[in-house]
């Protein structure tokens, strides 16, 4: 399943209860993560994932990226996506303890 790896690199991200089926998955960042500069930060890992906001028709109730899948070419490619994905996460994560 697409979200095998998700699940094991950053299950935080997921939905309480995953779809049936589909063509892209919701994931929801951390309240305050600057979406644009992750979406950029991925798109130079070689993953193009769309900030989840133009989705909605009202102000989103936090940050999230919609996550595609129907097109990849076969089971391995989602991922390797989302591994890419997960490493643009860690590069842009400031929540972490920063030097004085």
């Amino acid at each position: 399943m697409v979200a095998g790896a998700p699940a094991r690199l950053s299950p935080e991200l997921l939905p309480e209860r995953l779809p049936y089926g589909g063509h892209h998955c919701w994931l929801r960042l951390p309240d305050g993560r600057d979406v644009r500069e992750l979406t950029s930060a991925a798109l130079r890992a070689g993953v193009a994932v769309p900030p989840g906001h133009a989705y909605f028709i009202a102000e989103p109730p936090a940050p999230h990226l919609r996550v595609g899948y129907a097109c990849a070419e076969g089971p391995a490619r989602p991922v390797e996506g989302i591994e890419r994905l997960h490493r643009a996460l860690i590069s842009t994560d400031r929540s972490g303890p920063r030097p004085n």
